[in-house]
């Protein structure tokens, strides 16, 4: 016999949990995560959130740590809704870090889940998009690259896939032909040729590192590859779901594959960048570019 994880009674032979119990459970869930709409979106509403979640939470069988989870799952939903649109204006912006001082929301939390991530990105894009340098992420480790005076770091990845276009050449259809002994230690060989050359072209993981983007360059630094790229040298940027590609203006130049995990942020993040360096050297703009996720 075992006890229902909710109510601790008696839950019948093989079960753990009796159906009206988990029903209650989802119900207060439901009303709290309602409360916690409520008090992101007035933060007059946040000095009685407490205290009417724990009245739900103690009827309903919910934890302190329930209520926890819910108002940071309520907080993600609040920081989605305000990207819905693919910005973060400064007033959306305003009143969430209103929402989360008020709610006494650990920012150690919403790094946990992303969420953090999210609205530095939300903040980056807004002020790229109004042709300003966003304030460098707060790096808890010096970056190990030499930038240039004057240069302002904007943006970084780590555990990034460097890939390049390689070029293989084999040939097929290649025999070896048949010897025939004319004399002692003389021999004819007839039919012996190498075949035709087939090029198979395709992406291989070269190295995996830092890549990061300041206001004039983009750097790479891997354990076995490193370089930087200046924005001029750029001939296109090829955006992909998972990353960015770019091509070079150089002699040989193959494309070069970025896998950030976050297609949209760093194609956007990389042309707006680029436009912004291209304008500094007297390139006339180009509006906002935009990449719709």
């Amino acid at each position: 016999m075992g006890n229902c994880r909710h109510c601790h009674k008696s839950a019948g032979w093989l079960r753990s949990v009796h159906k009206d119990c988990t029903d209650k459970f989802e119900q207060g869930k439901a009303l709290i995560a309602s409360l916690v709409d409520d008090a992101i979106a007035n933060v007059e509403a946040v000095p009685s959130f407490y205290d009417q979640a724990r009245v739900v939470a103690s009827k309903h069988f919910l934890s302190e740590s329930d209520i926890e989870t819910l108002l940071l799952q309520g907080f993600g939903r609040a920081v989605d809704e305000a990207l819905d649109d693919e910005l973060l204006c400064e007033e959306e912006e305003a009143n969430l870090f209103k929402a989360l001082q008020a709610l006494n929301i650990s920012p150690s939390k919403l790094d946990a889940d992303g969420t953090s991530d999210k609205l530095r990105k939300g903040y980056a894009l807004r002020e790229l998009f109004s042709r300003r340098l966003p304030e460098p992420v707060d790096y808890q480790v010096r970056l190990p690259l030499n930038f240039q005076k004057s240069e302002r770091p904007v943006w970084h990845f780590e555990a990034v896939k460097y890939y390049e276009m390689k070029t293989k050449r084999e040939f097929v259809g290649a025999s070896q032909g048949i010897s025939i002994r004319l004399a002692r230690g003389l021999y004819y060989r007839t039919g012996s040729f190498r075949g035709r050359p087939v090029e198979t072209t395709s992406l291989e993981h070269v190295d995996t590192g830092l890549l990061a983007f300041t206001n004039k360059h983009i750097y790479f630094a891997g354990a076995k590859k490193s370089f930087r790229i200046a924005y001029a040298k750029v001939v296109s940027f090829t955006p992909y779901s998972d990353g960015l590609g770019l091509h070079r203006d150089a002699a040989n130049a193959k494309p070069q594959v970025f896998v950030t995990a976050d297609g949209w942020f760093t194609y956007n993040l990389a042309v707006n960048l680029s436009e912004m360096s291209g304008e500094n050297n007297g390139i006339p703009p180009v509006a906002g570019n935009r990449l719709r996720p």
